[in-house]
């Protein structure tokens, strides 16, 4: 178990000690995957050996407003009055009255039923205990709800609770627990009661208050609680990428109206549930943390995504999501997760639902699910999902994840036989009671979605090009081992300064194998290049695929090679801001290697200040016309200070010169109050004056003075310091 120790320990006796050891083992602790394994009431409610019974038992009125509210609004959110009946093994029942019922789900939401109130039909819904008497008799087993998913379009009937458990066994502990259940609804007419078995269903742990408590502890569990998935409003809000967005409904609490839900507001990111901050101040968390993971780079990236982020966890639910072959997830269709700020503002993952996984593949998502490829599983491109393409575009962070994807490769996880007995012990237990009078889902069989990509998966049988587990474990031992070797140090950076060879654009060997680097300076821009050797030779002729030749800095690209592709096209990238900007090459696979541009920090960051030029110098009679560099002093803003002395013949004088060569210089024709102790103005150029010569700026007093310069306005001040000393 993890655990947080108060700041300060002083003078404490033995038995304040022992008390605190007590009290840091309870209030304080913050739970693991480890700890959430063992919680009594988790492990009680998510038996996942045992089949327990539910009776949902709803007056025929409650059932026919539940209805009706589907009707007006299919993505309706408003609750029932029901009772809620559990038996499991020969325990006494346990009930709960006036409890809370609702139809749920994303683009599996179903109607209850069909033309009339016999024919019930199995369909997604979600218990709250509390939502209308809000005392301790309304909770279960601490639970304060529970998701009820019906089997929808799996053939095995178990991908669901699959997935999460997998996730468990794998360390992922802020996935949610699951488990099966009968399920059984019953409508009371006054006296004649409507018993309808719905079959198997898989039980949810849900995320609120219990569920932070058992992961997090009692210490950190007023945080923001986030969901991002697609909704019917995606077209208007877009996704949940963590791409830095301008429109402030992207997040934001999610109303449905109870009549339409054209009416209602779904964002990309809905909060669940806002802890100690107001509902503003979570999005603001949110969008601060988004504009910082897009902005940074280089070490100050590392350094602040790792105290704002638990990368690790991440990244661990990224790498079982690619063992899973997990189509609906972040990475895939940014879709079916959430996440949670804690009390100190750190980000953790959570991953949700797992119907489509195990050689379900949505042929619009991915083409293989069990081959596809470790660093790119998307058609969205790893630039549109940018939590995962931007963290595997620094070797740390990928070396951190293909460690685990080895671990799933090679621990056992993906063993087919394992998990074929896994998955019988499943079936053993809900075969006998999945068959059920709605005739849906009364059947397993050993296969994916009848509309899926890729039909020849199984997870039982099959062989080793078509079972799933033998074909995921041997394409990620294959993908991981490094290919035939290639001198990277034998290619050049073409294009950005002319196409010929550049001994300063030649790639060198970088702090890792099959790594390998070279940095430029580059002024703010466009650029077109490729990645060659000095005779461009196909197999060393690297560059964009045919349509998708725009690079987004921080994020990994997989090369075209001429060999391979005909129509090789020059790689693009737009430079934001002038400076050094370092281009790594991982050669793991010799016929598609992976190309990263990353900025280099400079040394003021994360504080850096906005400026236009990379340097203002000034130039004048003070300093003999010799270059002395001004100071920015805030954004736009550069500053220096001067003393001019007295003249016999001209007045004292000076210009601002960018590059330092006279190349680009600022002076002024219309200074009315150069005789003044304080003068402003507008600098301007030659080009700004219609090609005519620009006048020095005059000082006709003597004396030190402050001297400022806006490159965005281009307004310059002085001001003579009637203190001042010294000067140039």
């Amino acid at each position: 178990m993890r655990a947080r120790a108060p700041t300060t320990l002083r003078l404490l006796s033995l038995a304040a000690m022992a008390w605190l050891l007590l009290f840091s083992q309870g209030l304080w602790a913050l739970a693991d995957g480890n700890d959430v394994q063992a919680d009594a009431d988790l492990n009680y409610v998510f038996d996942i050996d045992a089949l327990p019974q539910v009776f949902i038992k709803i007056p025929e009125s409650e059932w026919n407003r539940l209805v009706s509210l589907y009707d007006r609004n299919y993505r309706n959110e408003e609750y029932v009055r029901a009772d809620f009946y559990w038996v499991k093994g020969d325990e006494p029942t346990q009930e709960i009255k006036d409890v809370g019922v609702r139809v749920s789900g994303n683009t599996n939401r179903r109607r209850p039923q069909g033309g009339d109130i016999s024919d019930i039909r199995p369909f997604n819904f979600k218990v709250d205990f509390n939502q209308f008497v809000d005392d301790d008799a309304h909770e279960f087993h601490d639970q304060k709800g529970i998701k009820f998913k019906a089997a929808g379009d799996d053939p095995t009937m178990i991908r669901g609770v699959f997935g999460l458990e997998f996730m468990h066994r794998f360390g992922v502990w802020t996935a949610p627990r699951a488990s099966f259940a009968r399920v059984q609804m019953e409508i009371d007419r006054g006296g004649d009661v409507i018993k309808r078995y719905l079959g198997v269903y898989r039980m949810v742990e849900n995320l609120s208050k219990p569920y932070l408590t058992a992961r997090f502890g009692k210490h950190n569990n007023d945080g923001d609680l986030w969901k991002g998935g697609m909704s019917p409003q995606t077209t208007r809000w877009g996704r949940p990428d963590f791409l830095p967005f301008a429109d402030s409904g992207k997040a934001g609490e999610e109303r449905i109206d109870a009549n339409s839900w054209e009416q209602s507001y779904q964002p990309a990111y809905a909060l669940g549930r806002a802890g100690k901050h107001d509902a503003d101040e979570a999005e603001r968390q949110l969008v601060a943390f988004i504009d910082s993971f897009d902005r940074l780079q280089g070490q100050a990236f590392v350094d602040w995504v790792r105290a704002h982020m638990d990368v690790s966890l991440f990244l661990k639910a990224m790498a079982a999501d690619v063992a899973l072959g997990q189509t609906d997830g972040y990475w895939v269709n940014t879709n079916n997760f959430n996440f949670y700020f804690d009390e100190d503002g750190v980000l953790y993952f959570i991953p949700m639902d797992y119907d489509n996984a195990l050689g379900t593949t949505p042929p619009s998502l991915l083409d293989d699910s069990g081959r596809g490829n470790w660093r790119e599983f998307t058609k969205l491109g790893n630039a549109n999902v940018p939590l995962i393409g931007k963290l595997l575009g620094y070797p740390t962070f990928l070396d951190e994840y293909k460690g685990y994807l080895l671990a799933l490769a090679n621990d056992g996880l993906l063993d087919a036989d394992r998990n074929r007995d896994i998955i019988r012990g499943y079936h053993r237990l809900i075969g006998p009671h999945v068959a059920n009078p709605t005739g849906q889902y009364g059947s397993i069989s050993d296969e994916p979605p009848w509309w899926g990509a890729n039909p020849w998966y199984r997870v039982l049988g099959g062989d080793a090009n078509t079972n799933f587990f033998r074909v995921k474990q041997r394409n990620l031992r294959d993908s991981l081992q490094p290919g035939a070797t290639m001198d990277g140090a034998r290619l050049y950076l073409r294009g950005l300064d002319g196409w010929d060879v550049k001994p300063a654009l030649r790639f060198q060997p970088g702090d890792a194998d099959r790594l390998y680097q070279v940095t430029a300076d580059l002024d703010a821009g466009d650029y077109s290049f490729k990645v060659a050797d000095a005779d461009w030779s196909a197999a060393t002729d690297f560059g964009a695929w045919p349509g998708s030749e725009r690079l987004s800095l921080s994020i990994p690209y997989g090369l075209a090679q001429k060999a391979r592709v005909s129509a090789v096209q020059n790689l693009n990238i737009r430079i934001p801001e002038s400076g050094r900007y370092t281009f790594r090459l991982d050669t793991l696979d010799p016929a598609k290697p992976y190309l990263t541009v990353v900025r280099q920090a400079r040394a003021c960051e994360p504080d850096c200040k906005e400026a236009r030029f990379k340097h203002v110098y000034f130039r004048g009679t003070p300093n003999g016309w010799q270059t002395t560099p001004m100071e920015l002093v805030d954004d736009h803003l550069w500053r220096t200070q001067a003393t001019f002395a007295e003249t016999s013949d001209r007045p004292s004088r000076f210009k601002l010169d960018i590059n330092g060569d006279w190349t680009y210089n600022f002076g002024d024709t219309d200074q009315a109050c150069r005789t003044e102790p304080v003068c402003e103005g507008t600098a301007i150029t030659r080009a700004d004056n219609g090609g005519g010569s620009v006048s020095d700026i005059f000082v006709d007093q003597p004396g030190t003075y402050a001297i400022t310069f806006n490159d965005d306005t281009y307004q310059y001040r002085f001001e003579r310091l009637e203190d001042a000393g010294g000067g140039q």
